[in-house]
């Protein structure tokens, strides 16, 4: 197996073990709301959510350290994208913790005076799509060097899939179930997984020029 199947499967395996250990376990960390069901432990500040905020958080230091990688080789072009993945996925691990998307939802309720009902409820949703489509439009920007680095290209393809099949799951649902959260949080952490080793396969020279 090579170095990158390697790490995709050690990355992955972790991952889905961590999953499944906190729903058959419970064990939240201090400060939740559930102190006893392990369904809710991807709940706010659960091992779960912290899990997920470490693994975004090591997504920004990979993006950093390409950026240095970029200063080194003297490609301005390329850092201000290398940068900013940091910047973005720095305030992401931020969200991810401390559920700003989720205060930002109750906070848009409330200044609108809006009912709490299914579609409100959706609002959280919807903002993190507003993040991925952000995203996306960053990478359209970046495309033609990003070229450059095919195994980036694939992982983060694939962990966009991971991402939108949550949003899916999430906007779908009409009620909370232990399935739905368990199927949104596996797209969740695999989507995390696959961004992780795409940022982390950049980590080295690119090839001279993309291919046509």
């Amino acid at each position: 197996m090579s170095p990158k199947k390697t790490v995709l499967a050690i990355n992955l395996f972790v991952s889905l073990f961590v999953i499944i250990y906190l729903y058959a376990t419970g064990g939240p960390i201090p400060g939740g709301d559930f102190p006893e069901e392990g369904i809710y432990l991807f709940h706010e500040k659960f091992a779960g959510s912290l899990f997920s905020a470490l693994q975004i958080f090591a997504i920004s230091l990979a993006a950093l350290g390409n950026a240095f990688l970029c200063f080194s080789r003297q490609e301005g072009h390329q850092c201000s994208f290398w940068l900013a993945s940091s910047l973005g996925f720095a305030f992401f691990a931020i969200d991810e913790y401390f559920l700003i998307h989720e205060n930002l939802d109750r906070w848009i309720i409330y200044a609108l005076n809006l009912p709490h009902n299914h579609l409100t409820d959706k609002i959280d949703d919807l903002i993190v799509v507003s993040y991925a489509l952000i995203a996306l439009w960053v990478l359209k920007k970046s495309w033609p060097w990003l070229r450059q680095y095919p195994a980036f290209i694939r992982n983060v393809t694939t962990g966009f899939l991971f991402l939108f099949a949550m949003a899916i799951f999430d906007l779908g649902s009409i009620k909370f179930t232990p399935v739905k959260e368990l199927e949104e949080d596996i797209c969740k952490i695999f989507a995390e997984a696959f961004f992780l080793l795409a940022y982390l396969s950049c980590l080295k020279k690119p090839p001279q020029s993309p291919a046509k």
